[in-house]
């Protein structure tokens, strides 16, 4: 899948714009604060339904405006057209593919896959359980009806549980009634786990083999889930059975604080050197880099790998943080196969690393295309 056009109305500071693309790399070149990465930002909320930044539809109108529209062209490997369409504005929202209505913005996952790659990936080491959860969660939605169905049910699930505690904290619920929520928000919750299970057996081998190219071979890292936080998954033979155990034995810490504290949404992953090592306390901010753009190699290849289709990639001003064998190496894994659109303050880096690019120069909302590499 690759994205041949997109056009922007009244969308961060564009007014109107519309953009060709290479099928496979596109490096887009101006002075930060030009509009380089809002162009990301619409390739991503075509796909996702909101953008990778803290932003609501209104940040993303245009200043002065009511509304915006982005409209992208796609083409499939097997050279199948379709069309997204996402109007928003005061008066709400219509989101659109091949003309038919969508009812959610949830309901474009899948339709066209992304993999974006930011400043921010360090989080995927430095940052909290959320952002790995986050990982996961992202990649399967994209791949996974019925992980879609069953992530989405069980926080339907997990706010019901923690009325629940609350009425029973506050003498408004009895047990019995507790139990029957319970027994069904267990089930939900083992099957969120067994699917990020699942994902973490498919991306532990990709992962380990991107930072072995990527560290020249000295270094091997490994990928496991952590229940709870603390109890590797392989320790749990049957997770609902588990989960039953330490919400017995969490029940009046969970009563009191009116609070679930079993469950997925309290899962992290472990990622570790081969020799015991936890990255995050013991990696240096370099090599925890390295992991972390494994780590996003790996998904575009998950992603080809369960769609056959390779997804759209998304490097938003990431290649500065790269020495030249990395990004020699990052290029090589992407460009082969993958559309790639770059977003850079620089230039003359990609004439030594890249065989082939279309170019173009974003400054104040406009951009122009200056042509190929």
């Amino acid at each position: 899948m690759y994205l041949e056009t997109l056009s922007l109305r009244n969308f961060r500071n564009y007014e109107e714009a519309r953009v060709e693309f290479s099928p496979r790399v596109n490096v887009f070149l101006g002075r930060n604060a030009q509009g380089k990465t809002n162009l990301l930002e619409a390739v991503h909320l075509l796909a996702i339904g909101r953008s990778f930044r803290p932003a609501g539809e209104r940040e993303l109108t245009r200043h002065g405006c009511d509304a915006f529209r982005v409209v992208g062209e796609f083409v499939s490997e097997n050279g199948v057209m379709s069309s997204v369409e996402y109007i928003a504005g005061a008066e709400g929202k219509s989101i659109r593919q091949n003309g038919v209505a969508l009812r959610r913005a949830q309901d474009l996952f899948g339709r066209v896959n992304v993999v974006l790659f930011s400043p921010d990936d360090l989080q995927l080491l430095k940052g909290g359980p959320e952002y790995r959860r986050a990982y996961l969660d992202l990649y399967l939605a994209q791949t996974e009806p019925k992980f879609r169905h069953a992530f989405h049910a069980y926080h339907r699930l997990l706010a019901q549980r923690n009325e629940g505690l609350r009425r029973l904290r506050d003498g408004l619920a009895t047990r019995e009634e507790f139990s029957v929520w319970n027994e069904t928000f267990l089930s939900r919750a083992a099957e969120v786990v067994a699917w990020r299970l699942e994902a973490v057996a498919d991306l532990a081998p990709l992962i380990s083999s991107y930072h072995r190219r990527l560290s020249g071979g000295s270094e091997e890292i490994t990928l496991s889930y952590l229940l709870g936080g603390r109890t590797p998954a392989s320790a749990a033979r049957d997770l609902e059975a588990f989960m039953r155990q330490e919400s017995i034995r969490r029940e009046r810490e969970e009563i009191a604080r009116g609070l679930t504290l079993v469950g997925p949404h309290r899962d992290d992953l472990a990622i570790g050197f081969a020799f015991g090592y936890d990255l995050r306390c013991f990696a240096s901010q370099g090599q925890q880099r390295t992991a972390a753009l494994a780590m996003k190699l790996a998904a575009v290849d998950y992603l080809a790998g369960r769609t056959g289709e390779p997804p759209i990639v998304l490097l938003d001003d990431v290649l500065s943080e790269f020495d030249d064998g990395r990004k020699r190496a990052l290029l090589h894994a992407l460009t082969e196969t993958a559309q790639t659109l770059i977003t850079s303050t620089g230039g003359r880096e990609f004439g030594e690393v890249l065989p082939s690019f279309r170019a173009f120069r974003v400054e104040s909302g406009k951009v122009q295309e200056e042509g190929s590499g």
